[in-house]
Formats: structure tokens, C-alpha cells, sequence
């Protein structure tokens, strides 16, 4: 293959429905995971009760 047809196919688009589908399980897997590590976190300091818009305050 020649590097200008290399170019070519580097430049052509790749978003394709698989590809679109593994992006939304990947982000919704993320989502689920960030849930679950907020839900965690919410455990360990009982403090941790701010919404995530406010500045958070120091658990003493």
C-alpha cells in the first residue's frame, strides 16, 4: 500500500454502527463504575452528603 493511499484511509470516516455501539456500553459501563465508586464513597464519610455542584467540605 502506498502512503498516499494510507492517507486516504486514515481520513475516511469510522464511526459505524458496531463502533457507535461499543462507545454507548463503554460510556454506560464508566457511568455504572463512577455510580458505584460515589455510592462508595458516600459510605465511607457519611459527611460526604453535598451535592457534587457545591464545594466539598474537609470530614473531620
Amino acid at each position: 500500500m502506498s502512503g498516499q493511499d494510507h492517507n486516504l484511509n486514515l481520513s475516511s470516516p469510522m464511526h459505524t454502527d458496531d463502533f457507535d455501539q461499543r462507545v454507548a456500553r463503554a460510556v454506560e459501563s464508566f457511568l455504572y463504575d463512577l455510580d458505584y465508586m460515589l455510592l462508595e464513597e458516600q459510605h465511607l464519610r457519611p459527611c460526604f452528603k453535598v451535592p457534587l455542584v457545591r464545594p466539598l467540605t474537609v470530614c473531620n
